[in-house]
């Protein structure tokens, strides 16, 4: 199976290319959700805390057979996002 086909001005991407590369682009943002809520699972803020536990839950509960991978990226960004605001 080939990731790319050579052309004379390039490379041409294939699907196994593209699945590959939105496998690591979801697996980045996994990484980064835990490094965020792992932190801040023992914060002051009770805010913080709840947040980092939700975020950790979101993972928890993915399930292959079960879930949208796109629906599933939104939800990782948007916890992301609210964890960078209480990590500042």
């Amino acid at each position: 199976m080939n990731f790319v086909y050579g052309h004379g001005g390039g490379v041409i991407d294939t699907l196994a290319w593209e699945g590959f590369r939105e496998g690591m682009d979801d697996i980045r943002y996994a990484t980064l959700l835990q490094q965020l809520a792992h932190p801040l699972v023992r914060a002051a803020d009770f805010k913080a805390r709840y947040a980092a536990k939700k975020a950790l839950q979101l993972l928890a509960d993915m399930n292959t057979d079960s879930f949208d991978l796109t629906a599933a990226r939104l939800e990782m960004i948007s916890h992301i996002v609210a964890l960078q605001a209480f990590s500042k």
